[in-house]
């Protein structure tokens, strides 16, 4: 039984879960680390950013939405991050799935509103951005059926305005990506030797990337070439005839999966798979389904008509939402003068949501692998390491996959050491706890060097770290080598009259 009317229930099931996955990810890996970032005794204390903003206002409420407003205490930062965990689990089980979704995403916003650098990744973004076309894309009603249950099939559709609206955010996503490669005008990538380079000095390469860096030059030209062809042409076939969005979504899949094995990129990949999947229908996965499931949902499809069918209640976010996103994309690429007013008036409303963005990673390619070494000492002459979790420190741990779990320290340490002329100020601040001995900061490191209490100096050396050779990883266990190459901070000592914990 054919029908050229192709229903999207269990992509929409699929898709919603994976979404739901991302969530609870986020969440579980922030409820770890949000206290050694944002706690009282943190790097960066929400409660103190807070404090620092003007008079409390409904203004500066609605420019920097978070509910820590109403509470910033530790405690209460753990309870954000377990309520986003139940909420996503409660969409992953099917449970008021869209209402679920949405508070997941206003958590989620409260915690990147006030996140500052440890909240400023891509992901985050995506993350909004895909949660909250994904909460008014899924059943609002209080259990979802399983698909082989026989009220699966006698589901409505979701909502057709919120299906190409995920559609043209995997668009934007994807094309984008490949556009500021070639715009940046980096070398690497016009000649396609950025391979050559990335699964080294990526942020947190995964184990696998110590072997594909030793790929042929060949192999990695091709491997550039081919990802210009899916980021730059694939996204357009979303919009073709079903063998052509087939073929998009398997590229893009094919695409994120490979960047899966030699990465660790947090839910980033994960998300843009979900996103690949809502350009399928439920046909293209008739293949490997039951033979029962396949035949109710070809009966479900027999029922549908090529027109839209909406309620009201997805009707009306829709169309707003639509507008700000096409007025978005209309604004920051092609020209602002044909955004009609209205339209600049709401993308200014909704800039503080997050929730429309542009995208693009490695525009320019590293070349080169600097890493800061943080160091301390009793008496200025013997220096032990602060090893890090997750980032290249000891050149004979292996390369972690950490993935979907984000260590956002380890993260930011990468770009602050692309930039040895200038100490970031949170890294400042990171030493500061060091020399002070909070424990919630100690407690984002591997191990405390100084368990009888925190060191009198502290400094950060630089170091220019590549991938061992074949030798040096199967004789000596060494998955990285290293030289010294300079200074990234003076040493700090601790001062008389600092607390300590």
């Amino acid at each position: 039984m054919k029908s050229k009317v192709h229903s999207h229930l269990l992509i929409r099931w699929i898709f919603l879960r994976m979404i739901a996955l991302c969530f609870l990810a986020a969440f579980l890996s922030m409820l770890v680390q949000i206290l050694g970032l944002y706690g009282q005794n943190g790097i960066i204390p929400i409660s103190l950013l807070l404090a620092w903003q003007p008079e409390y206002s409904a203004d500066i409420v609605l420019r920097v939405p978070s509910i820590f407003w109403l509470n910033s205490s530790d405690s209460f930062l753990q309870l954000v991050c377990v309520a986003g965990a139940a909420f996503s689990t409660l969409a992953l089980c099917g449970v008021l799935t869209g209402p679920m979704l949405l508070l997941g995403w206003f958590l989620y916003l409260s915690i990147c509103s006030v996140g500052q650098d440890f909240m400023s990744f891509q992901w985050d973004s995506l993350l909004l951005e895909t949660g909250l076309l994904a909460a008014f894309f899924a059943p609002w009603r209080m259990q979802e059926p399983m698909p082989l249950s026989p009220e699966f099939k006698k589901q409505p559709e979701g909502s057709l305005i919120f299906l190409w609206l995920i559609r043209l955010l995997l668009f934007k996503l994807m094309f984008l990506s490949g556009l500021v490669k070639i715009a940046s005008g980096d070398k690497a990538w016009h000649d396609m030797t950025a391979l050559d380079y990335h699964y080294e000095t990526q942020p947190l390469p995964a184990p696998l990337a110590w072997l594909v860096a030793k790929f042929p030059e060949l192999i990695q030209k091709m491997s550039t070439f081919l990802m210009f062809v899916i980021e730059l042409g694939f996204p357009f076939l979303i919009f073709g005839i079903r063998p052509l969005r087939m073929l998009a979504v398997g590229g893009l899949v094919f695409l994120q999966l490979l960047i899966i094995a030699t990465g660790n990129y947090a839910f980033f990949n994960w998300l843009t798979i979900a996103l690949s999947l809502a350009a399928a229908d439920d046909q293209m996965l008739s293949g490997v389904l039951p033979r029962s499931l396949r035949m109710s949902l070809e009966m479900h499809a027999l029922t549908l008509r090529s027109k839209i069918s909406e309620t009201w209640k997805f009707i009306i976010p829709g169309v707003i939402i639509g507008t700000i996103s096409l007025g978005f994309f209309a604004n920051t690429f092609l020209t602002s003068t044909i955004v009609p007013p209205p339209v600049k008036w709401l993308i200014g409303l909704a800039d503080p949501l997050r929730s429309f963005n542009t995208y693009g990673l490695f525009a320019i390619m590293t070349t080169t692998r600097p890493e800061i070494v943080i160091e301390g000492s009793n008496d200025g002459q013997t220096w032990i390491e602060y090893e890090f979790k997750y980032k290249p420190g000891n050149i004979k741990r292996m390369p972690p996959s950490v993935a979907p779990h984000q260590p956002r320290m380890d993260w930011q340490m990468w770009f602050a050491s692309l930039a040895p002329d200038r100490v970031a100020p949170w890294f400042s601040l990171l030493i500061d706890r060091l020399l002070q001995g909070s424990p919630s900061v100690i407690a984002l490191f591997d191990h405390n060097p100084f368990p009888d209490g925190p060191p009198k100096v502290i400094r950060a050396v630089l170091y220019e770290y590549h991938f061992s050779d074949a030798d040096g990883l199967l004789k000596r266990g060494q998955w990285w080598t290293r030289k010294p190459i300079g200074t990234y901070m003076e040493a700090r000592q601790r001062a008389g009259n600092q607390p300590t914990f």
